[in-house]
C-alpha cells in the first residue's frame, strides 16, 4: 500500500511539473495538435453581410485526431482591397495583390464520429493577381465538440501550404476537460 501511495505521489508531482493542472487526475488535458487539411470549395453564394460566401469540405490528418473530415462556411465581409506591396507573410513577388479578411466556422469529424467545433475563426486571404498564387494566414478557435471533445477549448494557428491556398497547415493547443468519474 505504501508503494502505491508513493507511486501516485510521484505521478502527481511529475504531472504537475509537466503543466497538467490538478495533477494526473485534474480537470484539463492539453493536446498539442499539428496537421494539415485540404479544402474543396463550392462556388460562392450570396449571403447577407458577406461580399463573398462559400462552403467548404475538408479532409485532413493530425496528431491526436488522426484522419478527419470536415465542413465549413466562410464569409468575406468587406470588399477586397488591392495592394501594390505584399503583406509580410506573402512571398510572391508579382504585384498587384488581392487582399481580404475572412471569417469562418468549421466542424471536423474524427474516425470515432466525435466532432471538434472551430468557431469563430478569422484570417487574411491574399492572392497575386499576376500569378494567381494564394496565401492564407489565420487563427482557429476551438469552441467545443461532441464525445471526447465536449468542453474543448484552444487555438490553432493556420498557414497555407500550397500555391493555390487549398492545403492548410495548423499548429496549436487544444484543452480537453476531463470528466471525473
Amino acid at each position: 500500500m505504501a508503494r502505491l501511495a508513493k507511486g501516485l505521489a510521484s505521478t502527481f508531482v511529475l504531472a504537475t511539473l509537466l503543466g497538467c493542472p490538478g495533477g494526473p487526475f485534474g480537470p484539463t488535458l492539453r493536446l498539442h495538435l499539428t496537421g494539415h487539411w485540404i479544402n474543396a470549395e463550392d462556388p460562392p453564394t450570396p449571403l447577407d453581410g458577406c461580399v463573398l460566401h462559400f462552403t467548404t469540405s475538408q479532409t485532413g490528418e493530425s496528431t491526436h485526431l488522426g484522419a478527419f473530415t470536415g465542413t465549413g462556411a466562410t464569409c468575406i465581409p468587406a470588399p477586397p482591397q488591392q495592394l501594390d506591396d505584399p503583406p509580410h507573410f506573402f512571398y510572391d513577388p508579382a504585384p498587384p495583390y488581392f487582399v481580404a479578411a475572412f471569417e469562418n466556422e468549421m466542424v471536423w469529424t474524427v474516425a470515432s464520429g466525435d466532432e471538434l467545433w472551430l468557431s469563430p475563426n478569422a484570417g487574411v486571404f491574399v492572392q497575386s493577381l499576376a500569378t494567381g498564387q494564394v496565401s492564407v494566414l489565420g487563427t482557429l478557435q476551438v469552441s467545443g465538440g461532441t464525445g471526447r471533445f465536449d468542453g474543448a477549448s484552444g487555438e490553432l494557428d493556420v498557414r497555407s501550404a500550397s500555391e493555390d491556398g487549398l492545403r492548410l497547415d495548423f499548429d496549436g493547443v487544444v484543452r480537453l476537460e476531463r470528466r471525473r468519474r
